[in-house]
């Protein structure tokens, strides 16, 4: 989908079609704003799979513009490119519990699991620590900061589905420049809720499907 494709749903939304009061750089900016709040609220609404080459030792970070690591999935050997063995998400507190010395234990070219810590989005930790002279590689799937649409025929850097939030969010931002005691402003108000509220129906949809979820709801019943 063209960036334009949700720009000019905006501006019927405004019924200002010829962008007289509302300029196409200003509605851009908006969508742009749009984009990185859906990915605030979503992260994997701008994931990626790729290969990362790791540090030695244990403490991993992000590049800078990937925004959050969402999983570790495998090696992928010192070439980058042949699939090895599994990764497994572990637990920082058990391991730390079972093995205080885990971040100076032996170092190989092979992790075997990875530590996770919200609080610190951009960061991950693994196991065994890593070689300091042998290239090390893992597939991972991460959360990127999107590109900026800078022209209304660049296309859209989330997938269609996200179409109506965006829109939802540009004419949040159209309504709400006006005064908190106009019906403009009420109005943009009740943009700013439908962003959020597509974003959850999104969401149940999704763990509605989930084949992980809908495994757990099997084996409850």
């Amino acid at each position: 989908m063209l960036a334009s494709a949700v720009l000019n749903r905006v501006s019927e939304i405004l019924q200002d079609t010829g962008n007289v009061t509302l300029t196409v750089p200003q509605l851009l900016e908006w969508l742009n704003d749009a984009i990185r709040a859906l990915v605030l609220v979503r992260p994997d609404a701008s994931s990626t799979t790729a290969t990362m080459q790791l540090a030695p030792g244990t403490k991993q970070t992000l590049a800078a513009g990937e925004l959050r690591l969402i999983r570790v999935i495998m090696n992928m050997g010192t070439d980058g490119t042949t699939p090895g063995k599994a990764v497994l998400l572990g637990d920082m507190n058990a391991l730390d519990a079972f093995n205080p010395d885990w971040h100076t234990a032996t170092v190989n070219t092979v992790v075997r699991e990875y530590m996770f810590d919200e609080t610190r989005p951009d960061e991950f930790w693994v196991s065994p620590p890593v070689h300091a002279t042998t290239a090390v590689h893992v597939q991972v799937v991460k959360s990127v900061l999107p590109a900026v649409i800078a022209a209304v025929g660049d296309v859209l850097t989330v997938d269609d589905i996200y179409g109506p939030p965006l829109i939802e969010w540009c004419c949040y931002r159209a309504f709400s420049r006006d005064s908190e005691k106009t019906p403009n402003w009420q109005r943009g108000a009740r943009h700013f809720a439908a962003f959020f509220n597509l974003l959850q129906i999104k969401m149940q949809s999704d763990m509605a499907i989930n084949p992980k979820v809908r495994a757990m709801a099997e084996k409850a019943q």
